[in-house]
């Protein structure tokens, strides 16, 4: 009886790290391809969202480098 519920406790176990594997190769390609979607519509946008976004993301590396700018003619 004790050599059974231990027996279940491993396969228990190995179900679980097999599922935790499983899950973290599945968030990994949810972000990959949230990444590649992203690219794209950055590089060939289509809608009012991705110009929006487009225009957001130009619009901070403009301010990040105006900010340098400053930086380096106070100094």
């Amino acid at each position: 009886m004790a050599l059974r519920y231990v027996t279940k406790l491993k396969t228990d176990r190995q179900k679980r790290l097999d599922w935790e594997k499983q899950e973290e190769i599945k968030k990994r390609e949810e972000k990959e391809l949230r990444m590649k979607r992203e690219f794209e519509r950055r590089m060939n946008p289509k809608t009012k969202e991705d110009f929006d976004l487009l225009y957001a993301a130009l619009e901070s590396k403009f301010h990040y480098y105006h900010i340098n700018d400053e930086q380096q003619l106070n100094t």
